[in-house]
């Protein structure tokens, strides 16, 4: 598209100004063409009218040229942009150039650009960062989960409903310090938090666990793992009785998690899910950490009748409930909470008893106190995903008319969800769907044990081991 503009006679009533006025009525109702502007001052009584003209369509390029650069990821300096700007300019004829821009800093340049972003609705900050896939990647990866995800929902027992699980870990800082409030003080006034460089380094785990059932969600264990370190073992009873019910506190030498200890948290969530296996077959969704799919977690998952779907890796951002709909708010309530419990006791109370304070507000303000099972839908966890939420369509680029299959997946397709240089136990995921009968041990096998026929005999009083040990066993992935 080309625009000729100039001092026309069916323009006899317009001022200079209001000429410029109207390029950019024009120039902004075309931001998608390329826009340009042919000067002929020999023929043109009135060059002022074309030297705003270009000056309009100058800074109009150079929006373009930014915002083209920004699609790719990249946010353009200042500088930068001036630079560009300034070289552009030394194209136009001399008798219809534009001024120039001015010394970078100087006020013009200033006032230039913030009426560019005003003009052109910009900003100056950040982009976010993400992970190194592209949108075909990305529907690549996320077709193949729900593929994994709607087999699971034709293989559904007679006589059953299915209930979705999503387990995640989040990290808890042992002092909450990062809520802004209101300081009513003097600037001169030395007004700090004393909190000890240990306080600010030391980190729980909560492993929270929720599902589209609200009557089920209450029996789900929310679990909050401490080091030994930061939780001692005389304090470890009395804390988790102030808990309550179904907020396990665990004291491990790392808050950390790992294959051991996920395996002991799937053995919490058989237990809660016992009373209901008979009417419900759970999915349990887990991101795609080597502590959640290896063999082992794989073949108790079939022990306990639990469907385990991996979320696909580098996905969770995206498709994850308790990514997209649960940490944020959780978080930020959780950072109220520590604050009324500290303003309410005071700096000498001890910090771990108001942190766990806060998070059993928060567990049961926002996660058990909150119907996930619209949060499932919207993330393509549904009949056919049908009630996909806009924003996963956008990303992903998605047809309107999309059809995902219910076919089994090929081995090809669990390796989308599956992080790279890793090997994907296969034919362990189906053993549950296809021997659906398989008896779940009578007794917890402690997991630090190896399934074998010696271990199933082992006393359930064994206590289960949370740390790694050094000696590892070499699971063959058949």
């Amino acid at each position: 598209m080309r625009i000729l503009i100039g001092r026309m006679w069916y323009f006899s009533d317009l001022d200079d100004e209001g000429l410029a006025l109207l390029a950019l009525d024009i120039f902004s109702h075309a931001s998608d063409h390329e826009l340009s502007v042919f000067a002929d001052p020999v023929a043109t009584p009135f060059p002022e009218s074309l030297v705003k003209a270009q000056s309009l369509v100058h800074t109009w390029r150079a929006k373009q040229w930014a915002a083209e650069h920004n699609r790719d990821g990249h946010k353009v300096a200042i500088a930068v942009i001036h630079l560009h700007a300034e070289r552009e300019l030394t194209k136009i004829p001399t008798t219809v150039r534009p001024e120039s821009w001015g010394a970078l800093g100087t006020n013009r340049s200033k006032m230039l650009f913030a009426r560019m972003r005003k003009t052109y609705h910009g900003r100056y900050g950040q982009l976010p960062v993400c992970c190194e896939l592209t949108s075909q990647d990305m529907r690549s990866k996320a077709t193949a989960m729900w593929q994994w995800y709607n087999y699971y929902r034709s293989q559904k027992p007679a006589g059953k409903a299915l209930l979705h699980i999503n387990w995640d870990e989040t990290a808890i800082c042992l002092h909450q310090s990062d809520k802004k409030g209101n300081i009513f003080l003097a600037k001169g006034h030395d007004a700090v938090q004393r909190v000890s460089h240990g306080a600010r380094r030391a980190y729980l785990t909560h492993v929270a666990l929720v599902c589209d059932h609200p009557l089920i969600q209450e029996q789900l264990p929310q679990i909050v793992i401490c080091n030994e370190r930061t939780l001692p073992a005389k304090m470890h009873a009395a804390l988790q009785e102030h808990l309550g019910e179904n907020i396990l506190l665990l004291r491990r030498k790392s808050a950390w998690v790992n294959e051991e200890s996920c395996l002991e948290i799937l053995r919490l969530v058989h237990q809660a899910l016992a009373p209901f296996l008979n009417e419900w077959q759970p999915i349990l969704m887990v991101d795609a950490l080597r502590s959640h799919i290896g063999v082992r977690m794989f073949n108790a998952g079939n022990r306990y009748k639990i469907w385990i779907l991996v979320i696909a890796a580098g996905m969770t951002w995206l498709l994850q409930v308790l990514d997209t709909h649960g940490f944020r708010s959780y978080k930020s309530y959780l950072r109220n909470a520590y604050q009324v419990h500290y303003l309410e006791r005071g700096p000498d109370a001890d910090k771990l008893q108001l942190l766990l304070d806060a998070v059993k507000d928060a567990i049961n303000a926002r996660i058990r106190g909150k119907d996930w099972c619209g949060a499932f839908a919207e993330n393509g966890f549904g009949p056919e995903q049908h009630c996909l939420r806009d924003g996963i369509k956008r990303k992903l680029s998605l047809a309107a008319t999309m059809k995902i299959p219910s076919s089994k997946p090929t081995l090809d397709q669990i390796r989308l969800c599956f992080p790279r240089r890793t090997r994907v136990p296969y034919s362990a995921i189906w053993r549950s769907t296809e021997s659906p009968h398989l008896p779940a041990p009578s007794m917890p096998l402690p997991v630090a044990t190896a399934t074998s026929s010696s271990s199933s005999s082992a006393s359930p009083s064994i206590a289960p081991i949370a740390s790694r040990t050094r000696a590892k066993v070499k699971v063959s992935c058949k």
